[in-house]
């Protein structure tokens, strides 16, 4: 399904202010950065004359916000005009991303006409600002340039990326607080539901904290939950890591699941010297033969 944004309503007027037309230099500056990684282009193979001196025209369309799940589309309609005193013709269009596609009806353009240039860019498994450009350049003259901005907010997401508790000493017990958002339409967004991947550790999770903030400019309400992590105590030596996976109740919208590592390490609370020993050529020869000496000690400096 795609989106276009009468689903959703008239965004609020703080809002509708942003949609508007900007100087050229911030659409140049945000493609040069490489904010999608990917390109694509379609039109002929007419050779273009773009006059680098002239300043392009650029439009930025600031669109309403939107859920992660809500729709896996977005469109947006642009009118192109043309600017000049002359025909003006497109002989190519670049886009930014090759997951978006766009379409033009009209691609000559007599001084002052205009035409409606369709923008449809795929979201699916993408959030955080995300940024579309599309560069019309024309036979001869300035870059057209049009550029769809949106933020996707993720239902569920951790504040920590992951959880690191460091090394440990053997029994030791260790306690971290992290804390996770979840986003919504509803004015109380809900709370995230938390599992752990290895049930049989001893870990322990706890909600301490419930804090909910209101976005009114663009409608999503954010709530933020902490959450106590406690670690028992730990006997077996080495390395260890589990997940803690938070779930966002549909609400009407797919299930959302995100996982946040964490990881730990338990020092070795004996030292053996040496650590291995290997037994070979020992076939026909009488047990008790061999003596080898073994050194064990505490590294905690216990008896």
């Amino acid at each position: 399904m795609a989106l276009d944004w009468t689903t959703l309503g008239a965004p609020p007027a703080a809002f509708r202010a942003k949609c508007r037309v900007v100087g050229w230099a911030v659409l140049v500056a945000g493609a040069s950065a490489g904010l999608l990684g990917c390109s694509g282009r379609t039109g002929g193979g007419s050779a273009a004359v773009v006059d680098q001196a002239a300043e392009p025209t650029v439009v930025v369309f600031e669109a309403p916000p939107i859920l992660e799940g809500e729709t896996d589309r977005i469109k947006h309609d642009f009118i192109v005009v043309n600017p000049t005193d002359r025909p003006l013709e497109i002989v190519r269009m670049e886009r930014s991303c090759t997951c978006t596609e766009t379409e033009m009806a009209v691609r000559r353009l007599l001084p002052g006409e205009e035409t409606t240039l369709h923008v449809e860019t795929d979201i699916r498994n993408r959030t955080g600002r995300v940024q579309v450009h599309v560069t019309l350049v024309p036979e001869a003259g300035a870059l057209l340039m049009y550029q769809l901005n949106m933020r996707v907010y993720e239902r569920v997401r951790f504040e920590t990326a992951i959880l690191s508790l460091g090394t440990i000493e053997p029994g030791e017990e260790i306690a971290r607080r992290f804390t996770v958002v979840t986003s919504s339409r509803d004015p109380t967004p809900p709370l995230p539901v938390l599992t752990l991947d290895a049930p049989e550790r001893p870990l322990e999770l706890r909600q301490v904290a419930d804090e909910s903030e209101e976005q009114p400019d663009d409608g999503i309400a954010v709530r933020r939950t902490t959450w106590d992590l406690r670690l028992g105590p730990q006997v077996t030596p080495g390395k260890n890591r589990v997940e803690v996976v938070a779930r966002c109740p549909g609400q009407g919208l797919p299930v959302v699941e995100r996982r946040m590592p964490i990881q730990w390490g338990v020092r070795e609370r004996y030292a053996v010297d040496p650590p291995r020993l290997f037994f070979a050529g020992l076939k026909g020869q009488a047990s008790g033969g061999n003596v080898f000496p073994i050194s064990v000690r505490r590294l905690d400096g216990k008896p």
